[in-house]
């Protein structure tokens, strides 16, 4: 009990670098546990080098804003953001918002998060932020749901309310990873279920991790067949490449 207390409380004040673990200067980033050295190191994402739709990374020589699958087929989402790419030192810390009960390290996320946000102008600000749903029996058995740990921060950081009871997991699905776009896209098809009052909402989805956009369009799908007018897809990292 003691010890939960102490790390408790060690996480909410955090002097040293969630990262490397030395102690952050005064003059160093001013991201809350993160020093200025492993902020520069962090593999992060620029808005205009990514399309405005499913911020993948464009080619240099890029003559439009859209990537080639958005301009052939574009996911239900109206337009999306990403702090970093999903490598190096991302992937730790996505890890560790997933497996563990990280005060520190889920604020530290959000932070990010919500810093490329308000650098990006596309859209205005959303209505309402919710969770990417976890069925209740991952949730269960896994301990904690991530998606909602990491947009309570946001929602704080962004002062943007959250509600986590519009939308719902209905089927259990197996996992995506390992999957091929086209296989992810199918064993999500029709799992969600909108229990909430959306009509007319511009909505944002907040996830770890955008790796095909599949979860992000078929949530978006979904809350538009319901009545929402506009959806914005935010996560933590993107995947720097496309699967097949």
């Amino acid at each position: 009990m003691v010890y939960n207390f102490s790390t408790r409380l060690l996480n909410t004040l955090q002097f040293n670098c969630l990262v490397c673990g030395l102690r952050c200067k005064d003059d160093s980033s001013d991201i809350f546990g993160l020093c200025q050295y492993c902020h520069a190191s962090l593999p992060h994402l620029h808005a205009e080098q990514c399309c405005v739709r499913c911020f993948l990374p464009l080619p240099a020589n890029s003559q439009t804003r859209l990537c080639g699958r958005c301009l052939k087929k574009p996911p239900a989402f109206d337009g999306s953001c990403c702090a970093l790419s999903y490598e190096g030192l991302t992937q730790t810390l996505i890890q560790r918002l997933k497996r563990q009960f990280d005060h520190a390290n889920n604020r530290l996320l959000a932070q990010l998060l919500a810093r490329q946000i308000q650098r990006q102008t596309d859209l205005p600000p959303p209505q309402v932020i919710i969770p990417s749903p976890m069925f209740w029996r991952r949730n269960l058995k896994r301990g904690n749901n991530h998606s909602l740990l990491l947009s309570q921060h946001l929602s704080k950081c962004l002062k943007i309310p959250i509600n986590n009871r519009l939308l719902r997991r209905s089927k259990y699905s197996r996992t995506q990873r390992g999957l091929s776009a086209k296989a992810r896209r199918e064993n999500i098809k029709g799992i969600f279920e909108v229990v909430g009052d959306v009509e007319g909402q511009h909505i944002s989805i907040c996830d770890d991790v955008m790796t095909t956009g599949a979860t992000m369009h078929e949530i978006s799908f979904t809350l538009k067949q319901a009545g929402a007018a506009k959806v914005t897809a935010w996560s933590v990292a993107r995947t720097p490449f496309s699967l097949k």
